[in-house]
């Protein structure tokens, strides 16, 4: 491949193999993959370790996190309750299709000392 004998770097080499291969679709369309469901598809933490949930349009804190709510509560940041937060992105971006998959499992989720948490299913 032109990679392994390439003096190139390798954003130069991306952005060439990005404009052959989907010269009409921005990065955003290839990268944006990730969007708030009803139903979660997979699990990689269980939700009482996570404490907030940061994105452009506002701040979800866990609501276990009594002392994280009280100190942010006069702030001017957009804390508002996970829920509210999804509504936006819907709004947003609309409501995503649900997913079918198959039985094949193709990856497996370990947590941090090792249990196995999850595993990841084919899409259909």
């Amino acid at each position: 491949t032109e990679a392994a004998n390439s003096q190139s770097d390798f954003i130069t080499l991306f952005i060439k193999d990005y404009k052959a291969l989907a010269p009409e679709k921005s990065l955003a369309e290839l990268f944006a993959t990730q969007q708030l469901r009803d139903k979660v598809t997979t699990v990689t933490s269980p939700g009482e370790t996570i404490d907030a949930l940061v994105t452009d349009r506002g701040i979800a804190i866990n609501p276990r996190r009594t002392d994280l709510l009280e100190k942010l509560k006069n702030s001017k940041l957009p804390i508002m309750d996970i829920n509210t937060l999804k509504e936006i992105g819907d709004k947003l971006a609309g409501k995503p299709d649900p997913i079918e998959f198959t039985d094949r499992i193709v990856g497996v989720v370990e947590y941090r000392e090792g249990t196995v948490f999850d595993v990841v299913r084919q899409p259909k």
